[in-house]
């Protein structure tokens, strides 16, 4: 999870540097407008960005997204088996406490520990897969500003190359963590197994 939180303020700190450009640019466009009504000379060039901050910035994307495509293949099936525990261990753990505790059975308070443990499992699950999903989310805001400065019309014939292809390469390496090539670590899949084991609990409390 601390990586992870490391790899999104990173995109976050991009992000805000190209927002920060984009406003510039957007002020320094109605200056440009003023001037332009003011006089005939109006060639004035992108004096915020340059060619080489955005190659710096692709060169630091490049880096984080190695970073995540590592962090997948080192602990892929770990998570896989840490989710399939979660899962089978939640589902039968609130099933039996809630039973007992309905049939007013004291062996519900055996299960307490049990009860803490799938807790933690699925707060850990939580967090991880919320802090996945913001840093993902970081990517696709990035992508948005670059597109952004894209519009902008005082941009160089060299800044504009190196910004259209920092905006092909946050389409093409999308960054995601992906477990086993199974599912993808966002808030839909985060809904779906909430959404799984409350569906197996009400099942097998129904059949019991």
């Amino acid at each position: 999870i601390t990586v992870v939180l490391e790899l999104r303020e990173r995109l976050k700190f991009i992000k805000e540097l190209l927002k920060d450009h984009d406003e510039k640019e957007k002020l320094h466009d109605r200056k440009k407008l003023i001037s332009s009504l003011l006089s005939d000379d109006s060639t004035v060039g992108c004096a915020y960005l340059s060619e080489s901050e955005v190659r710096t910035f692709r060169l630091v994307y490049g880096k984080i997204f190695a970073v995540s495509r590592t962090l997948t293949s080192c602990y892929s099936v770990p998570l896989f088996f840490a989710t399939s525990t979660t899962f089978f261990s939640s589902v039968h753990t609130f099933y039996f406490s809630t039973y007992y505790l309905l049939e007013e059975n004291a062996a519900y308070i055996e299960l307490l520990p049990d009860v803490l443990w799938s807790v933690y499992c699925c707060t850990l699950m939580i967090l991880l897969t919320f802090t996945c999903h913001l840093t993902v989310n970081e990517s696709f805001e990035l992508s948005i500003h670059v597109e952004s400065l894209l519009l902008r019309e005082n941009l160089t014939k060299n800044i504009k190359k190196e910004l259209t292809g920092f905006g092909s390469q946050l389409t093409k390496l999308k960054m995601r963590f992906q477990v086993c090539g199974v599912f993808n670590l966002n808030l839909p899949f985060l809904s779906s197994l909430l959404g799984i084991i409350i569906s197996y609990i009400l099942l097998m409390c129904q059949i019991v």
